[in-house]
């Protein structure tokens, strides 16, 4: 069953513009993942310091391995202490 995520990352304050090349370099190596359907980041324009990525995955399976892959990993190493939080919401179609 396809699976909808939406991520959303509050960056600290003026963090933004560093969170963003490291999203970027996520983006490219994960739309080269099997399962990866969509993986879009989006710009909050009411809220500077957040970026919401809209995600779809082909199922459970390819998303778990996408959060156990190399550059996934990579990214959140890199980006934690540039984040203030960040809230993760699987969606399922009805």
């Amino acid at each position: 069953m396809p699976i909808t995520v939406i991520a959303t990352l509050v960056c600290q304050p003026g963090q933004r513009t560093a969170v963003l090349p490291l999203l970027d370099a996520l983006r490219q190596a994960t739309l080269q993942e099997p399962g990866c359907l969509q993986y879009i980041p989006n710009l909050d324009p009411s809220a500077p310091d957040c970026v919401v990525m809209v995600e779809a995955w082909r199922d459970q399976a390819a998303l778990d391995a996408h959060t156990a892959s190399t550059h996934f990993q990579h990214f959140r190493e890199q980006a934690a202490p540039l984040l203030a939080s960040l809230d993760i919401r699987l969606l399922q179609p009805l």
